[in-house]
């Protein structure tokens, strides 16, 4: 069995590397896709504990050219949009309405949480403004109250008109954007790794099919020679199994390799799969076999 092995190896080898292909990449879509959700939940818990339609936070992504650095605002584009921000949260009826502390307020204790702000100074704007380049850091800490969403849009399109890309989302919102992003991940990863194991059962089956067919007589001369029909069985899922159950600790190194530390429910639900791999593919080639052998007696 040893010397058909080898036979079936050379003669199927591009399979055997197909095979390898698809396992890994069956693990790494799910992997890369789950892990996130996992390591966003608590982030996420947080964001739904604190659903708000009338708490706003600000989304600004920098300007930048196409090799990617940040553009500069001139000084007097920076003058336009300070003032815009004057005007639109200061220079009001009510009180300042920019806060600083947006992770401090998120995980605070519901009574803590106004105490976890610290309101952002007409000073501490103009001191942002007067720096080099803008801080999008410092935008993503603001939290926004006592506006409406009709008021904070007429804001987002001045800011807009003066090339200053800000947006603002409710606290409901952001929950909902990272909630469909996250979760959206995971059924595309796991479609995806559903997908592998389909392909990676169907190359093990192609190779089963042909080799038995290919070795008939060898096969056939081995079992007048009384080698059992289990014997080949188990010969053949050491062979087509062997190449998936060695991926499983090479992906695992792969991850660490690349500077991630898998969580240990990353290891089990990816075991979970791998499991569920070996198992059809054991039925899958037993059945075969088995047909195959009946059929000769």
């Amino acid at each position: 069995m040893k010397k058909i092995n080898l036979l079936i190896f050379k003669k199927r080898f591009y399979l055997f590397f197909l095979l390898f292909f698809t396992v890994f990449f069956m693990n790494l879509f799910l992997w890369n896709e789950t892990t996130q959700l996992i390591r966003e939940i608590p982030r996420l818990i947080v964001l739904k504990n604190n659903v708000s339609d009338e708490i706003y936070e600000i989304g600004y992504v920098p300007i930048s050219y196409d090799d990617g650095l940040i553009k500069d605002y001139s000084p007097e584009e920076k003058k336009a949009i300070y003032h815009l921000l004057l005007d639109s949260f200061y220079y009001t009826d009510k009180n300042t309405k920019l806060y600083l502390g947006k992770e401090k307020y998120l995980n605070a204790n519901k009574k803590d949480q106004e105490n976890s702000l610290t309101r952002i100074s007409e000073f501490q704007l103009e001191n942002k403004f007067n720096a080099k380049t803008l801080d999008h850091l410092f935008f993503a800490d603001i939290l926004v109250f006592d506006l409406n969403r009709d008021e904070l849009e007429e804001i987002q399109e001045k800011a807009h008109n003066l090339n200053f890309p800000i947006v603002f989302y409710s606290l409901r919102q952001s929950f909902q954007i990272e909630w469909d992003y996250y979760f959206g991940n995971f059924i595309f990863g796991l479609i995806s790794s559903v997908f592998f194991m389909s392909f990676s059962l169907f190359i093990i089956y192609l190779i089963i099919t042909s080799s038995l067919k290919i070795f008939q007589q060898e096969i056939r001369m081995l079992r007048i020679m009384g080698l059992s029909k289990k014997r080949i069985e188990r010969n053949f899922n050491f062979l087509l199994l062997f190449p998936i159950i060695l991926i499983f600790p090479l992906f695992l190194m792969f991850v660490q390799v690349v500077g991630l530390q898998p969580i240990m429910i990353d290891l089990t639900y990816l075991l979970i799969i791998n499991t569920f791999l070996v198992i059809f593919s054991h039925l899958l080639i037993n059945k075969k076999v088995r047909m195959k052998i009946n059929a000769e007696s």
